[in-house]
């Protein structure tokens, strides 16, 4: 059966990164399987250790042979095709904006979707060390000049995800969806501290129901109840999780060849197409 991988990757080894597996159905629709806040969580879920969500996620390294290994323990029958990750790569070094940076900008910038510039320190080695390994497991880049269609077969691929102009399409916003946890006085800067986390929840809920379309299954563990919302940072582990899961469905887009590229060889954003439907064969059509 096949699977896609999504991780929203954090920038700095010192903070989680959210997990998130979904699975092709023989309907050719998508099914959720598991999600967690943190890489630990997450293999800690594949052991039958429920996510604690009121627990502060473990930080740590993106080892993707733990996660891939913890898979194939908990679902033998799954075939992790795609690895969607959330953080700039390439087939050379990140250290500062790129050609798809630039071409995702001249389309999303107007809906204030426009990417954040890497450097040579963030996320610098960690998205170097990342992409190695995944190279060393199999998943090579997909990017604008190399993309094949073998992974529908045997191949597989890594490819980059930037989860606030899939959202866009997703909704079909005209302006990203106000849901960053460490943006709510941004945001919102004459609300009290109530009424942010009270919006942020809310931009939760809107995005865990646009995702339950493309993705049968999803818990509503990703709706945080008003406990959750307390003190700093206190929904930034559902924010990691659901940014997981936005990166697993682009990949379940890629795989069904209803995500465009923008980007060159080095390097590429995938974004789902508008209404998730390939304009070229809809022309066809």
């Amino acid at each position: 059966m096949i699977a896609v991988l999504g991780i929203d990757a954090a920038w700095a080894s010192g903070n989680a990164s959210g997990v998130a597996l979904i699975r092709k159905l023989a309907t050719s629709d998508w099914e959720y399987v598991a999600a967690a806040p943190s890489c630990a969580s997450f293999i800690e879920l594949t052991e039958g250790h429920p996510v604690n969500w009121e627990a502060v996620p473990r930080a740590g390294a993106i080892e993707p042979n733990d996660l891939l290994n913890a898979i194939n323990g908990a679902w033998p029958d799954l075939d992790v095709r795609i690895v969607a990750v959330d953080i700039p790569v390439g087939i050379h070094r990140v250290r500062a904006k790129r050609f798809c940076d630039h071409a995702i900008d001249a389309i999303f910038r107007r809906a204030w979707a426009g990417t954040l510039p890497p450097t040579e320190d963030l996320p610098g080695p960690v998205s170097d060390q990342l992409m190695c390994n995944l190279r060393r497991a199999g998943y090579p880049l997909a990017t604008c000049d190399n993309v094949q269609t073998d992974y529908q077969a045997e191949g597989r691929k890594t490819i980059e995800v930037y989860p606030h102009p899939a959202i866009v399409r997703l909704l079909n916003l005209k302006r990203r969806l106000p849901y960053k946890d460490g943006k709510r006085s941004r945001y919102w800067p004459k609300a009290d501290t109530t009424t942010r986390r009270h919006n942020i929840a809310t931009s939760f809920n809107t995005l865990h129901a646009g995702l339950t379309t493309p993705i049968h299954g999803i818990p509503d563990d990703y709706k945080p109840t008003q406990k959750y919302a307390q003190g700093p940072n206190s929904l930034k582990k559902f924010e990691d999780t659901l940014d997981a899961l936005v990166c697993a469905w682009v990949g379940a887009c890629y795989f069904d060849s209803l995500a465009e590229c923008f980007g060159d060889r080095n390097a590429a954003i995938w974004v789902p197409f508008p209404n998730n439907v390939d304009p070229n064969a809809a022309a066809a059509a």
